[in-house]
Parts: structure tokens; C-alpha cells; sequence
């Protein structure tokens, strides 16, 4: 796989955001953060914990956000 896809959103309850792969069940992720920032590095964080080799891990990360 060369690249992911993640859907952002706020988490109106908790505060901060959530991010949730859009990609088949095998590499379905979910991670969250306080902010846009930090939820980024959780993506990445994420991506390097769900592949075991560090050359599956996709190189290009698309950010969706989901508008009310």
C-alpha cells in the first residue's frame, strides 16, 4: 500500500479530533488527539505500530476532514 486515507473530525463530546482510516478492515486505524497538530503525529505514530514492516507503511497520508 502506498498511501492511506483518514477521515477527520471533531469529537464534539471530548474535545480534540479523531481520525479514522478510510481504507479496508486489514488497516483500519482510528487515534485522536487535542489538536490538529498532535493528531498528525498520532497518525504517524499509529501507521508505524499497525505495519510490522516499516516498508509497508504508506508514504502519502490523505487528510479528509468531515464539515457539518
Amino acid at each position: 500500500m502506498k498511501q492511506i486515507e483518514f477521515i477527520i473530525e471533531q469529537d464534539l463530546e471530548e474535545g480534540g479530533f479523531i481520525a479514522e482510516s478510510l481504507t479496508n478492515e486489514n488497516e483500519h486505524i482510528i487515534t485522536q488527539a487535542d489538536t490538529e497538530e498532535n493528531l498528525i503525529e498520532q497518525i504517524h505514530s499509529a501507521l508505524e505500530c499497525h505495519f510490522e514492516n516499516p516498508d509497508d507503511v504508506p508514504r502519502i497520508i490523505i487528510l479528509k476532514y468531515k464539515t457539518e
